[in-house]
């Protein structure tokens, strides 16, 4: 971690490139501030030793307008100055404080203070009088250096399955939060099995078995469901799918039924999972609590029964009957059944996604074409009403419209993390929704670049990922090379965010369109520099700007480490056009960009080189772009990502407003997110007409780079919090959306087109 003094306090940055911001009000050196190192241990909370700490006098601190946790030292209890309150006085004792902004601060003082919101942009603590502080600052960045050795052979996977259970923090239904699941050991292929003595003497027995027989599919296929569980895994010639409780046997089905079978069950003892937490030391009512109630179960119990047993009883659960209270999976991974992807496992089963087996069907270039925009804009509506409690219809006296995500802590069961979203600025125009537009785009003439483009067979999952051969639609595509990649990105702690624009040829892209007054990449150039400033000092963000690049420039571009490289311009089958040629990117050393998008025509081959070279994701096209298509798409994107967004989620968002959003793709790693958002989970809204002066409103949270937090906003009338993921509705008037968009940053869908806060007073108007 890196401290960096500023005008009015300091920086952290952590080895992620998260940033926390503290304001100081009279700080100096002097006095004698208590010790955190031994106050973290007595109340078991955050780490044993913080990564930095730093030690000081003052009259006043300020954090991001968070959830914070207040610990009055020596006692079991504790409270919280959550986004539903303005002040909070404390009293005079020893307290210590747990900030959870992306960088988690934790604060050592000695007497009486108060808390105070100043708007939606800060929370100062003020103290009585002067004060000696301690804070200490815990790194976000946890990952293992464990590697498992077994031989190439379904039994080797099963034993390497069975070992990395041991990454999972806790066997109470607390593991459902995702700090709990710590990163698994790495898997290597050797002749003879090794697991190191830190893993075996870490696992847990939970009683729980898995018997599969030995076919990789199904090893992949159970290996979220086993990993969650904490089960053993092993496979018998001729064996029926099961799962072996502590005694009981569950047939896991056969063939066509065993992967919904094995979905359904993690589904179920998660979300179960998720209520039980609830009565834990840090649990809170949920908006699903009343679930608990229509099956009978007594959750005080529930959390402190062995994991094996409360599956068990799960599993007696009329479950069906309240399925669709809860949301929707928030990731799904297509898999091929090879070893190369086995080694992918411990990049992925922490978030636990639903892992099947890759299905699709040939997709002509005349049905792709003529495919539009179907962003399931009015569904989100339905599902909202379908899923949750009835609307909230929101009290003129509501205030703060900030949304709040909570997530555990990184050492502690059951702690957590909320955090509220702030506001922003901006001034763009009104985006023109796609069906107003000329339609002499869909007129043009269209190549494909290149890429056999296939339609995948997709189930249960909000997000879904392709990790197999073939190219598919509406899902990015995986590389194993992405998942590996992510490490090395770490190596560099406490440096600055890196992003680097290049726009190579300012003239417009030609596909016979004679509209002179469309955008060209002057447009996108200025309008993404725009966007990767707004939030350059939040986020440490090291800009740089190029123009009409040559080959061998761009080529140091993307050897020298880079966190995200956006290039504007053209690519025909021999590369990205420079100003002396063609780049491609199979000639690179090796690719250090992190993270990049390539808004130039057909680009999606250039993407795949830059993945398996070592970066980790990157938004491509598959085929030629209009340029108002790419400028419109290019800028969106750029916000997105800068506020929070999974690159998935972001490219999703972007590719919306456009006539043929299907045109733009991720491949790598999908979920990866390169910045921090003060909500942790980045909010979007869906808004809807809904009478004169009356709107409903979605707030989404979707997630797929994370799975188990919470979330509550200042709109809610009650104190329950909501599972990831759920899609929340609120009606609103005129006056209250407004208020709400004072506060909210992130894209606002309204009419299946993309807009910012700043644009809904027009469009109401």
């Amino acid at each position: 971690m890196r401290l960096q003094w500023t005008a009015d306090g300091f920086q952290v940055i952590d080895d992620a490139k998260n940033t926390v911001t503290v304001t100081t009000e009279g700080w100096g050196g002097g006095g004698d501030p208590p010790p955190i190192t031994s106050a973290l241990a007595a109340q078991d909370t955050g780490p044993d030793e913080p990564a930095l700490t730093v030690t000081g006098v003052a009259e006043a601190v300020e954090f991001p307008p968070v959830y914070i946790a207040v610990m009055p030292l020596g006692e079991d209890d504790q409270y919280s100055f959550t986004n539903r309150r303005e002040t909070l006085s404390l009293d005079d004792e020893a307290h210590l404080l747990r900030v959870d902004s992306n960088v988690r601060v934790f604060v050592r003082f000695d007497g009486a203070a108060e808390f105070r919101r100043v708007g939606s942009e800060s929370i100062q603590l003020a103290f009585a009088e002067r004060t000696p502080v301690s804070m200490g600052f815990e790194n976000s960045v946890s990952l293992t250096n464990d590697t498992i050795t077994v031989p190439e052979t379904p039994d080797g996977v099963a034993t390497a399955l069975s070992a990395m259970t041991a990454a999972n923090e806790t066997t109470s239904p607390d593991r459902t939060w995702p700090t709990q699941r710590k990163e698994p050991p790495r898997i290597e292929f050797g002749e003879s099995t090794h697991v190191p003595s830190t893993l075996r003497d870490r696992r847990e027995d939970t009683d729980i078995e898995i018997v599969v027989p030995p076919e990789l599919e199904q090893l992949l296929g159970v290996a979220p469901l086993g990993h969650y569980l904490g089960a053993v895994t092993r496979v018998v010639d001729g064996a029926t799918p099961r799962v072996d409780l502590d005694g009981r046997t569950e047939q896991l089905g056969e063939d066509g039924t065993f992967h919904e079978e094995v979905a359904g069950l993690l589904r179920r003892t998660f979300y179960l999972d998720c209520l039980a937490r609830s009565a834990g030391s840090h649990g809170r009512t949920l908006s699903v609590s009343h679930v608990a109630d229509e099956l009978g179960v007594n959750l005080e119990e529930l959390y402190s029964t062995p994991i094996a047993e409360r599956v068990r009883r799960y599993l007696d659960l009329p479950y069906d009957s309240v399925a669709d209270e809860f949301p929707e999976w928030h990731l799904t991974m297509h898999v091929a059944p090879t070893y190369d992807n086995v080694q992918c496992l411990p990049y992925l089963l922490d978030n636990v996604p639903h892992i099947v087996p890759p299905e699709s069907e040939p997709l002509p270039k005349k049905e792709w074409l003529k495919m539009s925009v179907n962003d399931g804009y009015d569904e989100v509506r339905e599902n909202a009403l379908r899923a949750g409690d009835p609307r909230t219809r929101v009290s003129e006296a509501s205030s703060q419209p900030d949304e709040n995500t909570s997530v555990p802590p990184e050492t502690t069961a059951g702690d957590t993390t909320e955090q509220d979203a702030v506001g922003g600025d901006s001034s763009e125009t009104p985006t023109e929704h796609p069906s107003a537009r000329d339609d002499a785009q869909l007129r043009v003439t269209r190549e494909i670049s290149n890429v056999d483009l296939v339609r995948p067979q997709l189930g249960h999952g909000c997000t879904h990922g392709w990790l197999a051969e073939k190219v598919p639609i509406d899902v990015f595509k995986a590389l194993p090379e992405g998942y590996e990649n992510r490490r090395k990105y770490l190596e560099n702690s406490g440096s600055k965010l890196s992003v680097v624009a290049i726009v190579n040829d300012t003239n417009r892209m030609s596909l016979n369109l004679t509209d002179e007054d469309r955008p060209d990449m002057r447009d996108e150039h200025d309008e993404i520099v725009e966007q990767y400033e707004r939030r350059a000092e939040e986020l440490n963000i090291d800009l740089t700007l190029h123009e009409n690049v040559s080959t061998a420039h761009l080529t140091e571009i993307f050897e020298a480490r880079n966190d995200l490289v956006h290039f504007i311009g053209h690519r025909d089958e021999n590369g990205l056009k420079c100003v002396n040629g063609y780049f491609s990117a199979s000639t690179l050393r090796e690719s250090n960009a992190q993270t990049f998008f390539l808004n130039a025509c057909g680009s999606y081959p250039e993407g795949e080189q830059l993945i398996r070279k070592g970066s980790v994701a990157g938004g491509v096209t598959f085929e030629s772009v209009t340029n108002d298509d790419a400028v419109q798409v290019g800028t969106a994107f750029a916000r997105l990502m800068m506020n929070g967004f999974c690159i998935e989620r972001a490219l999703e968002y972007a590719r919306g407003q456009i006539l043929m959003p299907k045109d733009y793709a991720v491949v790598g790693d999908g979920t990866h997110v390169l910045t921090q958002n003060d909500s942790i989970v980045a909010p979007a809204v869906y808004l809807f007409d809904d009478g004169p002066d009356s709107f409903e409103m979605v707030v989404s949270s979707a997630a797929p780079w994370i799975k188990g937090v919470r979330s509550q906003g200042s709109l809610d009338k009650s104190d329950a919090y909501h599972l990831g993921d759920t899609d929340r509705l609120y009606s609103l008037t005129s006056t209250q959306l407004t208020k709400y968009m004072t506060a909210h940053d992130g894209p606002v869908i309204y009419d299946g087109d993309l807009y910012w806060p700043t644009e809904i007073d027009d469009l109401i108007d």
